[in-house]
Order: C-alpha cells, then sequence, then structure tokens
C-alpha cells in the first residue's frame, strides 16, 4: 500500500510539475495515473510520484501529450 498523499491538480500546478489543465487533459486521455474521488467519484487526484514516472517514460511527448506506445483508459 502506497502511502503517498492524492493531491490535486492545482497542487501539481503549485509544485510546477504540470499545469492544472494538462493534468486534467492527460488523466482523461489515460496517459498519467490517477484517482476519482468523491460520492460521485467526479473528482480527480493524483500521487506525485507516479505522474512524475508517467512523464519520464520513454516516448512521452511533453508537447502533444502523446505516448508512443500503450494508453489506459483515464479517470
Amino acid at each position: 500500500m502506497n502511502d503517498e498523499p492524492l493531491v490535486s491538480a492545482r497542487t501539481l500546478e503549485e509544485k510546477q510539475i504540470l499545469p492544472k489543465g494538462s493534468a486534467y487533459r492527460l488523466a482523461k486521455q489515460g496517459l498519467i495515473p490517477c484517482f476519482s474521488v468523491g460520492a460521485k467519484r467526479r473528482g480527480v487526484r493524483f500521487r506525485i510520484s507516479e505522474v512524475v514516472a508517467a512523464l519520464r517514460r520513454p516516448g512521452f511527448n511533453a508537447e502533444s501529450g502523446a505516448v508512443a506506445t500503450e494508453q489506459n483508459g483515464g479517470c
């Protein structure tokens, strides 16, 4: 079990990891890992280490948000 806290897209932006809009877009496309939270599962949260690892994957294109390898469902 991972003890790292879940953070919002705003936190990713504040820590200068990824702009908030890009975080939501990449999560929706399934390019970065995310978690649905809340009673209606509409909120989105991230683990910083998982997002950074996804962005460092070989083949990840930061400009287009495309990954040359796989694409899985998003939040």
